[in-house]
């Protein structure tokens, strides 16, 4: 097995290319995730959880170990969104300084 990194907290790191490997070998019939769980001592929900990415086509998430979308750019849109002056206001679009919607 190749040498894997460390993060800050202790945790291995493993690199795409090897995440791929294995989920290659499970979808081969070469291991079970039983055994693939023993072999590299990690949990069972890991090992689904890059099955589930290889095969769903996420290569990017599977690769950055997270989400597609960096988090920090989708803090920002929410913000904009946010600090919009447009909003949904019922069945249409409208803008805050409309006041409140009229009344029938």
């Amino acid at each position: 097995m190749e040498t894997v990194s460390r993060g800050s907290d202790g945790r291995r790191l493993f690199t795409a290319e090897f995440k791929r490997a294995q989920v290659d070998r499970l979808l081969r019939g070469e291991i079970s995730a039983s055994e693939l769980c023993r072999e590299l001592g990690v949990a069972r929900s890991l090992i689904q959880k890059w099955k589930f990415l290889a095969t769903k086509g996420a290569e990017a998430a599977v690769g950055s170990n997270g989400a597609v979308v960096p988090v920090g750019d989708l803090r920002a849109a929410q913000a904009r969104i946010k600090g919009s002056s447009v909003r949904w206001a019922g069945r249409r679009w409208r803008t805050r300084s409309c006041g409140p919607p009229a009344t029938r």
